[in-house]
């Protein structure tokens, strides 16, 4: 039996949870387990085909697929969303249909439910039999009582296999509409007085409907709005999971892009805040996912602490429930105040002005 492990830890082989696939390695010689350190190798992958060609490769050999991380900011990591991004583009995925796929995860469980449930939407996707996910904690392998869990999750994964085990699709596919979103002119302004609002986005084109509800909404305002985008900064990688800025909220990429700086001088600061992104698969772009996991520079601090908060989403937000729960899970530990998400999907202009 032939399981392709897809690790999306930043740490590759010295990560936490691949560590549970080594000990299932031991305790069953006769699987034969091909890790592919894609969290680590994603600037790699991205650049070179062949390395995408090896994992689809193995994949396609494979009886089966694991899907292992560590719980970034409600969901996986940036790099493993990066990946999924990649082989939803590409001309091999079928080598995916009807592989049996499970999720393991490392997290002190705050919300790890959410990224499995991710997982779980991308396999369907996929047309993937998904057989479930484990959740652990990072010392779990240290108590024989979760080793004995571990075990019989793995035995029964692999049961699933041996007898082809039908799996039950929990999420259909996403059904994407061709209407266009056209604002009306904004003949009333909003004066906000001294309340400092940013928008951050990945928005890459000015002539669709997530460009057109974010021109829409700076020009509510009698004051000028702030826009960070994403794709204009400079930021050289995803969360490293290293824990430099437990100590003292110092990350180990400060100095080396723009992030900390924008994060500090422009978003902390505002009093409104509101993230502007298309759906892509089921959650934003790996761009506003990165965005997001290096946030935890200031991972155990409820940064937003009395802010406003708000959502533009481009894209059938009502079927993504794998982004509207993280989002507003996070901003209900970080202690703000969500008024809310606005989307395009409700085909009506003139409403979405009113939300908006």
């Amino acid at each position: 039996m032939i399981i392709t492990v897809i690790n999306g830890s930043p740490k590759g082989e010295m990560g936490v949870t691949v560590q549970s696939i080594k000990y299932l390695q031991k305790r069953y010689p006769h699987v034969n387990f091909i890790i592919h350190n894609i969290g680590k190798k994603i600037k790699s992958i991205e650049k070179n085909p062949e390395f995408l060609k090896q994992i689809i490769n193995d994949i396609e050999k494979s009886n089966g697929v694991a899907w292992i991380f560590g719980v970034y900011f409600e969901l996986i990591p940036y790099q493993l969303k990066r990946f999924i991004e990649i082989i939803m583009n590409e001309t091999n995925i079928q080598v995916f249909r009807d592989k049996y796929a499970f999720s393991l995860s490392t997290s002190a469980h705050w919300l790890d439910t959410c990224a499995h449930n991710y997982i779980q939407a991308v396999c369907d996707d996929l047309c993937m039999n998904y057989r479930g996910f484990f959740s652990a904690e990072a010392n779990d392998l240290l108590i024989e009582k979760e080793r004995k869990r571990l075990t019989l999750f793995a035995e029964s994964f692999f049961r699933a296999i041996k007898f082809k085990m039908p799996a039950v699709r929990r999420y259909p596919p996403l059904q994407y509409s061709q209407w266009e979103y056209y604002p009306s002119d904004t003949s009333t302004k909003i004066d906000q007085g001294d309340k400092s609002i940013v928008v951050i986005t990945d928005c890459n084109n000015r002539d669709n409907n997530l460009g057109r509800m974010i021109a829409y909404f700076k020009e509510c305002f009698v004051h000028p709005i702030q826009e960070v985008n994403l794709r204009q900064i400079k930021i050289n990688g995803g969360c490293l999971a290293c824990f430099q800025c437990a100590y003292d909220n110092h990350c180990a990429y400060e100095g080396a892009d723009d992030y900390n700086k924008i994060l500090n001088e422009i978003i902390l600061p505002a009093d409104i805040i509101v993230y502007a992104g298309s759906i892509e698969d089921r959650y934003f772009s790996s761009r506003m996912k990165l965005y997001l996991d290096r946030s935890f520079v200031y991972g155990h601090i409820p940064i937003f602490k009395g802010k406003q908060m708000g959502v533009i989403v481009s894209g059938p937000l009502s079927q993504v429930t794998t982004l509207r729960e993280p989002i507003e899970n996070g901003l209900d530990w970080h202690q703000a105040n969500l008024a809310g998400f606005v989307t395009d999907e409700v085909q009506n202009s003139t409403l979405i002005d009113k939300q908006i």
